[in-house]
């Protein structure tokens, strides 16, 4: 059994594209966190795995019905294969999922791979946490006026 960890732009809230393919070929489980720092890397996030247990990224675990077919298209999506310059900007991996209603689970993982010396990191662990925010900010730089006809 093949389990797949997402916490970035293929999200439920998020309604990129590839959440569709993603749901036609896997089974959503649960929430879950994994062991890691998150940063916002440019209009996506990027999670380096870390050894402090205070530092979670939160995700959203799925069972994959059919993990070859999903791993290859998300391969070639977060630009891990080999039609990509080395060194990649994201490696899959397993990793250790703790799920928020049950136990621990090995899923796999796509880990940011670049420095993160320059990124800001994203101090919730929650993506939708930094999208919502960049969102308010926005508005409050662009409000919406309602023009009145006198």
């Amino acid at each position: 059994m093949e389990y797949l960890f997402v916490y970035g732009t293929l999200r439920q809230k998020v309604a990129h594209p590839l959440h569709t393919f993603l749901l036609n070929n896997a089974d959503f489980i649960g929430l879950g966190y994994v062991q890691a720092k998150l940063y916002a890397v440019k209009h996506y996030p990027g999670a380096v795995l870390t050894e402090d247990p205070a530092s979670r990224v939160l995700g959203e675990v799925y069972f994959l019905r059919r993990p070859e077919k999903v791993l290859n298209k998300l391969d070639a999506y977060e630009g891990c294969t080999k039609d990509y310059p080395q060194p990649h900007e994201y490696k899959r991996k397993k990793v250790s999922v703790k799920l928020e209603n049950g136990p621990n689970i090995t899923a796999w993982m796509y880990e940011y791979n670049l420095p993160t010396k320059n990124l800001k990191l994203i101090p919730s662990g929650d993506y939708l946490d930094f999208i919502n925010l960049k969102t308010q900010w926005l508005k409050s730089l662009w409000p919406n006026p309602i023009l009145t006809a006198e």
